[in-house]
């Protein structure tokens, strides 16, 4: 049964993931749903059946199994069968060819037929399915060098990593991250300034879209994903959106993340997916302990597995100007920050048009720090009664350059300039040949160090007399830095 939504369509069922225990069949596309198949989490979630029930079969079956717990799929070529047992061997060769966790798998297929654990420890022969296999890499020989980091927003999302926009409630946080899921879906650049000013936009790489919403609701979202649309001139995009699913999502649950998650990613083939919010997929997790460590795990496995994005939508506490790093704020235990690759903070003035994206937690490259200004238009839609109410139409953000992006960098810039020239140089040498350059207080001028050095940009050295000497690069072992954390 299907429900037209607007110019979306709502799926209430769709082939293959009907009934599926960890799916969900509910999602809103502005264009045509992709065609659905057979799920890999189904297709391992039942015993097997059928087949003979030979004792040839079953041997053959149990060293194929043990050679694929231990990364041999030799024992796979068999032509002779594997009788009743033929598509668990299916389940783990799909899983080993996939670069899946085989281990995973296994367990689930154990946990719907247990008769497979027994039919691999009857043998003498029988391999530990604790072992981690062939899964390592192997410097023995010249490995040739990795590629260059793929992004899928270019310099501040990449393929396989795990990411988060965090903001206070009310401050645009699921809003820039629709913006962001649209252009992506599109191809087009993200946070394009006005033309003839300046600003900093972020080229895409298109592939379909996944948000799973447990915040917003259907009809908002419609409202939202159309007006950034609009503003765009297009109608319909490769956007599947899955709006308050049930069963809720418990992220403590690797099952349940691998499922639900996994599955919503392959039915769509997503490079992306987007989460909204951390807060109501946490379960019985306490927001501030290591509880959230775990969750954070659990969508480092699916990333690595399945090879897809994600961002993460989250809350921040309150911070004073100048308080902290922008990654204090990151409301909730510091295994939060710690498991992402890149988490931006929204800072934004209540009813604001203007807000500023400041990166609090990375990995490989430095953020940029970066100006947004919101567009938007309405427009006088009839009601029931013959009245007519302004509702949004089109909406987007755009970057602009703010006197805090221009401040910092020529902070910043100086900073670097100044220690290039003077390698080893005293705090208060540096902070006096800077202030040559730009007026900076006391307080902030500590604070972009404080930031530089978080970054790796900078680190220093304790001298004599309490004096601390900076150098240009990467903080030195033994201190904490979020970017090689």
């Amino acid at each position: 049964m299907k429900k037209e939504a607007h110019e979306g369509r709502v799926t209430t069922s769709a082939g293959g993931d009907v009934g599926s225990k960890a799916s969900y069949p509910q999602f809103i596309a502005p264009s045509a749903p992709c065609q659905a198949h057979d799920l890999e989490h189904d297709s391992y979630a039942h015993p097997s059946r059928g087949g003979s029930d030979d004792h040839g079969a079953q041997e053959r079956a149990a060293r194929a199994i043990r050679g694929l717990l231990n990364g041999d799929p030799s024992y796979t070529t068999s032509n002779d069968g594997f009788g009743e047992h033929g598509e668990a061997v299916s389940a783990l060769l799909e899983a080993h060819t996939g670069g899946r966790d085989v281990a995973r798998v296994w367990s689930a297929l154990c946990k719907h037929n247990p008769a497979l654990r027994t039919l691999v420890s009857a043998d003498e022969e029988c391999q530990d399915t604790h072992s981690w296999g062939n899964q390592f890499i192997d410097f023995t020989s010249n490995l040739p060098d990795p590629k260059p980091l793929e992004y899928i927003i270019d310099r501040l999302i990449s393929v396989r990593s795990l990411n988060m926009i965090a903001g206070a409630p009310g401050g645009f946080k699921t809003f820039i991250g629709l913006d962001a899921a649209v252009c992506v879906a599109l191809g087009c650049d993200w946070l394009e300034p006005y033309e003839g000013q300046h600003g900093r936009s972020f080229r895409t790489r298109q592939t379909p879209v996944v948000w799973a919403d447990f915040d917003n609701g259907r009809d908002r979202l419609i409202r939202r994903v159309k007006a950034l649309l609009r503003a765009r001139g297009a109608a319909t995009a490769p956007i599947y959106v899955y709006p308050n699913p049930s069963p809720r999502l418990d992220a403590t649950d690797w099952e349940a993340v691998s499922g639900y998650i996994g599955s919503a990613v392959r039915r769509h083939s997503a490079g992306i997916v987007f989460i909204d919010n951390l807060n109501n997929i946490s379960g019985n997790a306490d927001e501030n302990s290591a509880d959230m460590g775990k969750i954070l795990s659990n969508f480092r496995d699916l990333v690595e597995h399945t090879g897809v994005a994600v961002v993460l939508i989250h809350h921040t506490r309150k911070r004073q100007p100048g308080e902290g790093s922008a990654g204090d704020s990151i409301r909730g235990h510091t295994s939060i920050r710690a498991g992402l690759d890149v988490a931006f903070i929204i800072e934004r003035e209540a009813g604001a048009k203007e807000l500023v994206l400041i990166p609090a937690k990375e990995r490989d490259n430095p953020l940029p720090l970066v100006g947004v200004q919101w567009e938007s238009t309405t427009r006088l839609l009839p009601r029931d009664d013959g009245t007519e109410q302004p509702e949004l139409w089109t909406a987007r953000f755009r970057s602009y350059e703010t006197e805090a992006t221009n401040a910092e960098d020529r902070i910043d810039e100086a900073i670097i300039r100044v220690i290039t020239e003077k390698p080893d140089v005293v705090k208060g040498e540096l902070k006096r040949l800077v202030r040559q350059d730009v007026s900076v207080s006391e307080s902030r001028f500590d604070g972009r160090l404080s930031e530089l050095e978080r970054l790796g940009r900078i680190n220093h050295r304790d001298g004599e007399y309490g004096r601390i000497h900076y150098q240009v690069g990467r903080v030195h072992a033994g201190r904490n830095s979020d970017r090689s954390a």
